[in-house]
């Protein structure tokens, strides 16, 4: 047996005398991984991820930028139905407010945080996860996660019991992949640009099976940018535009 065995062996027996001897003073505790998985809202991808859904101490990182946000956007609701409080951050401020309405049987809100400087979302990340109030959380488009961010936040959902959605390209340790790519979809055009109007898309986690899924709502999706007049505004702010440099641009997750 190894030290760290040891060691854990001797703090679950502690545990449990301090809880035979004081029980109105130590609330029960569960592993995270007894509890059951947070489904998608999606019966299709639900029905081909481990577990059926996301685990209490889990991330789960979306490879690919087409569809994601529309998953994401459905997972949130899916929780905000079941009582889960749902943290966004949104790193770049680029999706459409529409896609964190809480659905009119909800029973938790969905709240959203764009911060000024996108380098402040991983920040913004680990103030709502030690805070223990949200189930499930979302980091969408963020920088690279600074040193020491990932075993600290695997840390942090375990402890409050925690799930994570990660779009976008950094990768923590530990972390689940789900695969998703566009097999066809329909756009329509509108005087902001075009919005996609039905969606197939394919989703796989690891080497399972692949799950084809119909996406006929765009609400969750952002609208592909085709300004008709040019943006004036544009040049008064370039000299506000400094954390580009820290954080690149990146191909935004529909």
């Amino acid at each position: 047996m190894s030290a760290l065995a040891a060691k854990g062996d001797l703090i679950e027996a502690l545990r449990a005398r301090i809880a035979a001897r004081f029980p109105e003073a130590t609330p029960p505790t569960s592993h995270p991984s007894a509890e059951p998985a947070l489904p998608s809202g999606i019966a299709a991808l639900d029905a081909v991820l481990a577990h059926g859904g996301l685990r209490a101490g889990e991330v789960l990182r979306f490879a690919g930028h087409a569809g994601a946000l529309s998953l994401g956007s459905s997972w949130a609701r899916e929780a905000s139905r079941r009582g889960e409080p749902v943290l966004v951050i949104d790193a770049r401020t680029a999706t459409l407010p529409h896609a964190w309405i809480e659905p009119p049987e909800a029973t938790a809100p969905i709240w959203v945080i764009s911060p000024r400087d996108p380098a402040e979302a991983w920040p913004a990340l680990d103030v709502g996860l030690r805070s223990g109030a949200f189930g499930l959380a979302l980091l969408i488009d963020p920088c690279s996660a600074p040193r020491g961010a990932g075993p600290r936040l695997m840390k942090l959902l375990r402890q409050h019991h925690g799930r994570l959605l990660l779009l976008g390209e950094p990768r923590l340790p530990r972390a689940r992949t789900l695969e998703v790519w566009s097999l066809d979809s329909r756009w329509d055009e509108s005087p902001l640009g075009a919005t996609p109007a039905r969606r197939r898309l394919a989703a796989r986690e690891g080497a399972g099976p692949v799950a084809e899924i119909w996406r006929e709502d765009t609400l969750t999706d952002r609208l592909r940018p085709a300004p008709r007049v040019a943006d004036r505004r544009a040049a008064q702010h370039s000299s506000k535009q400094h954390s580009s440099k820290q954080c690149p641009p990146r191909e935004p997750h529909t």
